[in-house]
């Protein structure tokens, strides 16, 4: 039960937002929907990025992310004999976001979301013998040594394992930020990563727990207790959760949380929250989960989606929309007859995704980019009118 209290600041499970992610950058001539981080439009504002729209429903495919272990080796270190383990570990974390857990404090007017629609593929496991970095905490340089060793590792969500003791678990959240506490990277295309120390205790639970939560900030989200990383107290910020929270204003919205936290004790305002720090943690809100999927389309964690939909869904523009945002769309597009669709931004669609555009719709692109994600998207089709201006480009194919 939730009390009013006092907040606990847990310092057992902090994310380093100084932490220096290795970025790659990349200058170029202006290109077709370069203007993409400029999300100014009203349809941009008050529909696409307000969380409720990504909360994810039976229509959604199911989005993989792909992650690679990286083992800096030394002394008591994780070595090869750890791989099962560490393959059942990423089993165990798909198992509880195909069946969320329900809440230890539920609110009112809250609809359970139990598969999140979301999950994770262990591309795969490398080990780096004798590392300098087995007992190291300098990320910035861990990632470099991975892109030097073989940059096409890095295509994958890294998540960084030197020796327990090395430092404190940290992890870089996506970009671009909607919220004060901003990011680390300043890229699209900037790489990500979850630093997790352990030693070869085996089976090492906490290493599961603690990894779970750090992969959690890689996907977009901060803590629900505050240690100056937590998520939004403002209800009037589209990023408030008041799933969490509650609807109503509070100065101070945060909840304690902790590893040792009790969830069920009637004497705290600690829950079963993924991000509240509790050991058991196991339990996403469908705002936090919006939020997530927002980031799969929005942010950098959309480089990490693997290209594999068998059914993609409809999504039917019924009003006159503009998009001036960069978005990995993970679905068909219908132009509905009557509606005119401006794309100034930059959008990229999977394998076999189309566009229609119905008999009195229209297409402008006005200075945009629509292009594929990942190989080649099935193109446009329907009697409706599509007009390129400014520059505005359609490609099918992928350049990679």
């Amino acid at each position: 039960m939730r009390k009013l209290g006092f907040i606990v600041l847990c310092l057992l499970l902090p994310v380093s937002f100084l932490s220096l992610a290795f970025m790659r950058f990349q200058v170029s001539a202006k290109s077709p929907g370069d203007n993409t981080t400029k999300n100014t439009s009203p349809d941009f504002v008050n529909k696409y990025r307000p969380l409720a729209f990504w909360v994810p429903d039976s229509t959604t495919p199911v989005k993989t992310i792909q992650i690679a272990m990286h083992i800096f080796m030394g002394p008591k270190s994780l070595t090869p004999d750890d791989t099962a383990w560490l393959q059942n570990v990423v089993n165990i974390i798909n198992g509880d976001l195909a069946n969320n857990c329900e809440p230890s404090d539920p609110l009112p007017g809250v609809n359970h979301v139990k598969d999140t629609k979301i999950r994770f593929e262990l591309a795969g496991i490398y080990f780096y013998p004798d590392s300098k970095y087995y007992k190291s905490n300098m990320t910035a340089h861990m990632m470099k040594h991975i892109r030097e060793v073989d940059s096409a590792r890095l295509k994958y969500l890294s998540v960084l394992i030197p020796v327990a003791g090395s430092g404190t678990q940290n992890a870089t959240p996506p970009y671009p930020s909607y919220v004060k506490s901003g990011s680390p990277v300043n890229s699209l295309d900037a790489d990500l990563f979850a630093y997790v120390p352990a030693d070869s205790t085996n089976p090492n639970w906490v290493f599961l727990s603690v990894l779970k939560h750090e992969l959690g900030h890689c996907l977009d989200l901060l803590h629900i207790y505050n240690d100056g990383h937590g998520e939004e107290c403002n209800t009037a910020s589209s990023d408030y959760l008041w799933d969490v929270y509650g609807k109503e204003s509070k100065k101070n919205c945060w909840l304690q949380g902790g590893w040792s936290c009790d969830p069920k004790s009637p004497d705290n305002t600690c829950t079963n929250n993924w991000m509240g720090g509790w050991s058991g943690a196991c339990y996403l809100s469908p705002l936090q989960l919006g939020k997530i999927h927002r980031a799969l389309s929005l942010k950098t964690l959309r480089r990490y989606v693997k290209n594999d939909f068998s059914k993609l869904p409809d999504y039917t523009i019924s009003n006159s929309e503009l998009w001036d945002f960069d978005v990995k769309w993970y679905g068909n597009i219908v132009v509905k007859k009557g509606v005119t669709w401006t794309v100034k931004g930059k959008i990229s669609l999977p394998d076999g995704a189309r566009i229609t555009v119905q008999k009195g719709a229209k297409l402008i692109v006005d200075g945009g980019l629509i292009t594929a994600a990942y190989n080649e998207w099935s193109g446009t089709r329907g009697k409706g009118k599509i007009e390129m201006k400014n520059g505005g480009v359609i490609k099918k194919r992928s350049k990679k």
